[in-house]
């Protein structure tokens, strides 16, 4: 018991010397690229939505022989619309905090300053965190969706 105790001890004795300094900043090169990509690609999906769904609804509206067509294909544009922005939603989180972690790293390494460091981590934890809850909420629904393909087998074998 008392081993684990001066374990523990030793890891609060622990220092960001120049190799790790150099991991770090490495790292905030690549999740600033990363958090610049996702912002673009959030950008380009957003324009998609509302430019290129337009084209998709009005195909939808085209290939209906009823009265209605025109109101499905403004259904799928708005329908679109409506999910690119659920997902700009659901993915800025994690980029902004990406984002965030790249700069305040930096900035705490090169002042030296703990408390701007342990700000940048505490932003990474953040997105990982965030990352697994949705990954967590994902294989729900995925669970749910499976099992309700094989209940709609079990359904139509009958």
């Amino acid at each position: 018991m008392e081993n684990q105790y001066e374990e523990r001890a030793n890891l609060f004795d622990l220092s960001v010397n120049e190799k790790v300094k150099s991991i770090l900043l490495a790292m905030a090169k690549w999740t600033k690229f990363l958090a610049i990509v996702g912002f673009v690609m959030m950008a380009f999906g957003v324009l998609w939505a509302f430019f290129f769904s337009g084209k998709i609804g009005e195909l939808a509206a085209m290939s209906g022989n009823s009265a209605y067509a025109g109101q499905a294909g403004g259904m799928v544009k708005g329908m679109l619309i409506f999910f690119m922005i659920i997902f700009v939603a659901i993915y800025f989180y994690p980029t902004y905090a990406l984002l965030l972690y790249s700069t305040k790293i930096k900035n705490s390494l090169f002042a030296a300053n703990q408390e701007e460091f342990e700000n940048a981590l505490t932003y990474l934890k953040n997105c990982f965190q965030y990352i697994g809850i949705l990954m967590i909420i994902f294989i729900v629904f995925y669970g749910g969706f499976i099992a309700m393909v094989f209940a709609a087998m079990a359904t139509l074998g009958r």
